[in-house]
């Protein structure tokens, strides 16, 4: 499909996005509220070669290779002394973060809802809060701001930020990214009113989504998947239709595969970016026969993933409905990007380009439907941080909707040909 027909597309669908808006239900957002500390790469880079230790060196040196590369992603560094010492030299700028947090704070720019795991109430942490953001207090969900103050601050997760095209140290970036640096392992969200309140709410909730597992050490994953699974099958017995899981990277593929073994079976959504799905499943299979493969090796109803210029997702349920979700996220996301926080979309993003996406329009194969949208795409957005929880932000938002189904029978999907069944495949390392 050419950039033109999906300029037209967007524009066709931005009356639907209104009406799943205006039908928009509770979300359920666990466990991993932060504080994110954000540090521009390029002024660290300007250190290259005089830096204060060889491990400083090592460290940006290795940020700058991965940014050549175009790999954002995440990964943990066993560097105790390393956040003080990076912040002596480019003091960063601190911002509310994780994904449950991103996705609350999406939501409510267009006056939804979304209910946060937040364990800590401190006056610091609370300062960062948007004032749409939801919290459990007691048998009530208040705003942030009405929430007792309680708890001392976690530390901060730490976000290496940079733009495409910008020279540092020698190093040209071929995309604005940013790769997230944990020095520690800081666990899940324990909010013990959250947990009671997203069951009582259950029933008015449209969607949920747990996250966070990559922050989890392996010694404790069992004990928490076994929490967050119980939580998990309560909202699902109340009535809550899509509990999604969003992958992010691990540490190593051991703890991935823990936390997939024992929690996936239980939710009914999985989402990824693509350098997370190369990672989970063979390289060498279709995107279509990975998605799918991942489907039913876990028992999902969806398996999405989202790049920079186009998103995909198998689904077992409606494909018009999954194919405006996927739109709904991408016009979220997009214009996130363009205006450095999330914003109302009222239009695609000025200067988005559309490029077409390496999958057919829509597919089928046996039970399962694919379908693909091209992203509103700019090569230098103001920001980067938040964007993929900001596409699942506006998935759940039309999957939740109340009236999904109707809205989305106003776009057909048309299917070129029909392909055949994919089988059940196996996960690197492991079999589901």
């Amino acid at each position: 499909m050419s950039a033109v027909d999906w300029q037209t597309r967007y524009e066709r669908f931005l009356p639907r996005f209104e009406r799943y808006i205006a039908a928009s239900r509770l979300v359920l957002c666990g466990f991993s509220a932060c504080i994110d500390s954000r540090f521009s790469l390029a002024a660290l880079a300007d250190h290259v070669g005089r830096m204060p230790s060889a491990a400083a060196e090592d460290f940006v040196g290795r940020l700058l290779d991965r940014a050549a590369a175009g790999i954002g992603g995440e990964f943990r560094e066993e560097w105790p002394e390393g956040p003080a010492l990076l912040a002596r030299l480019a003091p960063p700028l601190t911002a509310f973060g994780g994904t449950g947090s991103h996705i609350a704070w999406a939501l409510g720019t267009l006056g939804g809802s979304g209910l946060v795991a937040l364990a800590d109430r401190s006056a610091f942490t609370l300062g960062h809060v948007d004032g749409s953001i939801l919290v459990a207090e007691g048998d009530r969900a208040v705003r942030a701001a009405e929430a007792t103050r309680r708890g001392e601050p976690r530390l901060p997760i730490h976000v290496f930020e940079y733009d495409a095209g910008m020279p540092m140290a020698g190093r040209v970036p071929p995309r604005a990214s940013r790769t997230i640096v944990r020095f520690d392992d800081p666990g899940l969200e324990h909010d013990a009113d959250f947990d009671r309140l997203s069951v009582a709410l259950a029933p008015e909730a449209g969607a949920a989504v747990v996250s966070g597992f990559n922050g989890v050490a392996l010694e404790d994953m069992a004990r928490e998947t076994a929490r967050i699974g119980a939580l998990v099958d309560a909202w699902r017995a109340r009535g809550v239709a899509t509990v999604h899981l969003e992958l992010a990277g691990y540490a190593t593929t051991a703890a991935r595969d823990a936390m997939l073994s024992r929690l996936g079976p239980r939710v009914t959504s999985l989402g990824m970016s693509l350098s997370e799905l190369n990672a989970l499943a063979d390289p060498a299979d279709t995107i279509e026969e990975r998605l799918i493969g991942l489907g039913e090796s876990l028992g999902l109803r969806r398996v999405c993933v989202h790049a920079d210029e186009w998103m995909a997702s198998a689904t077992l349920d409606d494909p018009a409905l999954e194919r405006d979700a996927l739109m709904a996220g991408a016009l979220l996301a997009s214009s996130r990007a363009a205006a450095g926080v999330p914003v109302h979309p009222r239009r695609t993003a000025e200067g988005a380009l559309f490029q077409a996406p390496p999958l057919p329009d829509a597919q089928r194969f046996g039970p399962w439907s694919v379908v693909v949208a091209s992203a509103p795409y700019l090569r230098n957005p103001r920001t980067t941080l938040g964007l993929g929880d900001t596409f699942t932000a506006g998935c759940l938002l039309a999957l939740g909707s109340r009236e999904g189904a109707a809205i989305a029978a106003e776009e057909r999907i048309v299917y070129p040909g029909t392909g055949n069944k994919i089988g059940s495949r196996l996960i690197h390392g492991t079999c589901l």
